[in-house]
């Protein structure tokens, strides 16, 4: 981090949710959990991190997302409050200047599960 404390892509591993500003695509935005998708090596080589929404709503007709419940044993770690879901399809890069704070990270399954999706995608 830097001598100001504020944290860069340089602290975000892949995995972990952060709480980043989101850009929206009318120009608005706001701060808001995201799960980091890329790894350390891409984001210290692209000078950002590639990150996935994540929303405390649920919107049915959004296709590829996955429910993070608080059911869920693991729910503890990602240090959200509420259930909340990944939008696989949807995705930013975010600089050091959009980064707020760590909020925690996601299950070793949940990981499994999205690498799977993405990969699809990518193929």
């Amino acid at each position: 981090m830097p001598s100001d404390g504020a944290p860069t892509i340089h602290d975000v591993k892949q995995w972990e949710i952060w709480h980043v500003y989101w850009d929206h695509q009318d120009g608005s935005g706001k701060d808001r959990p995201a799960l980091a998708i890329s790894t350390p090596a891409q984001n210290a080589a692209n000078g950002y991190v590639t990150f996935l929404k994540i929303t405390g709503e649920d919107h049915p007709n959004v296709p590829c997302r996955l429910a993070i419940d608080p059911k869920d044993s693991y729910f503890k770690h990602t240090g959200l409050t509420k259930k909340s879901w990944i939008h696989i399809l949807d995705s930013r890069e975010i600089t050091d200047a959009e980064l707020r704070f760590k909020d925690g990270n996601i299950s070793p399954l949940t990981a499994v599960w999205v690498g799977i999706k993405l990969k699809g995608l990518n193929s």
